[in-house]
């Protein structure tokens, strides 16, 4: 049992699309450091309101897919519910141009945020990479597919370069203590 939940149908690919095109014609991007290589903008914070956050109806999917990937998980790992209360507080579109990929090793647990519980991606877009983890099976990156899987060091994690010299688009998040 490796705690790692995958979906392959959260979104469509006109879902995908709408998304990446709302984001680039709504949002104002930032630069990430070097090592994560990627361009971000903030979809939701901690303590935003997921329908004041996702309104919009190009976003409505994305709030969608995210209940049905956290449903998802408790549901295979019913043990997350004798956890003390925690939800999604914080989501990210991101942007890797190509040839820039998350390029260190890392898990979403840390001094600065001790709080996640769970972390999450959904891709998309098609690329020909892959989310990497040290322990186990390897995540190919494909348009509408989700993950899900524990924020802790035992889920440490990498990115990988898209063969194919094509941008990049993933939502992440995570799940922590209220």
């Amino acid at each position: 049992m490796n705690f790692i939940l995958k979906d392959d149908n959260l979104l469509t690919l006109e879902e995908c699309d709408n998304v990446i095109q709302w984001v680039y014609d709504n949002k104002k991007f930032i630069t990430e450091n070097r090592c994560t290589g990627y361009q971000y903008c903030d979809l939701m914070n901690r303590g935003d309101s997921s329908t004041e956050s996702f309104s919009n109806i190009s976003l409505q999917p994305i709030d969608r897919a995210i209940t049905k990937l956290v449903n998802s998980y408790i549901e295979e790992y019913p043990e997350t519910k004798n956890l003390d209360h925690w939800n999604v507080d914080y989501v990210r579109f991101k942007w890797w141009k190509p040839g820039d990929y998350y390029s260190i090793w890392h898990s979403e647990h840390m001094k600065s945020q001790p709080y996640r519980v769970l972390s999450f991606l959904i891709y998309l877009s098609d690329n020909d990479a892959e989310t990497q983890f040290k322990r186990y099976e390897n995540v190919e990156t494909k348009a509408g597919r989700g993950i899900i899987f524990p924020a802790y060091f035992t889920h440490e994690h990498i990115g990988s370069i898209c063969k194919k010299g094509l941008d990049r688009y993933v939502i992440s998040g995570y799940c922590g203590f209220m």
